[in-house]
């Protein structure tokens, strides 16, 4: 039997709503094929590999005064929202273009030249039209 109960941010739970759910911690756990049984060496290989996917390695960079300040700005966890624009922009090539020529675009041996509009502004830039060539 599966019991529900939804609770509005604030409000505490009844005593029988925590009899339940203490009385539910102590049940087993139910096996499905949604959630396989792994064993101690699929787990420690999961482990090591999220741990090896996730490793974050520090660098220097040299950035203006202002760019400083404008990410210091958004307070806490600051260069974690470096890190994601960095990440962003390296997997959107036509972003890259845009902050490498931001007057003409960049022109490339691959075809014709076509001019296509962001469509949705990048911060700082509002104001601007920019676009990219490629």
């Amino acid at each position: 039997m599966i019991i529900t109960t939804k609770l509005k941010p604030g409000d505490k739970p009844t005593k029988e709503q925590i009899k339940r759910i203490k009385q539910a911690a102590k049940m087993p756990v139910a096996q499905d094929k949604d959630s396989p049984v792994y064993t101690s060496e699929q787990l420690a290989y999961l482990y090591s590999e999220s741990k090896r996917l996730n490793k974050k390695q520090t660098v220097g960079i040299r950035l203006n005064q202002k760019t400083i300040e404008q990410y210091k700005d958004m307070g806490k966890g600051y260069t974690g929202i470096m890190a994601a624009v960095l990440d962003y922009v390296i997997k959107h090539p036509e972003v890259l273009k845009l902050a490498l020529y931001p007057r003409h675009g960049s022109v490339t041996s691959t075809g014709p030249v076509t001019t296509k509009v962001l469509p949705e502004p990048i911060k700082g830039a509002e104001g601007r039209s920019r676009s990219i060539t490629h």
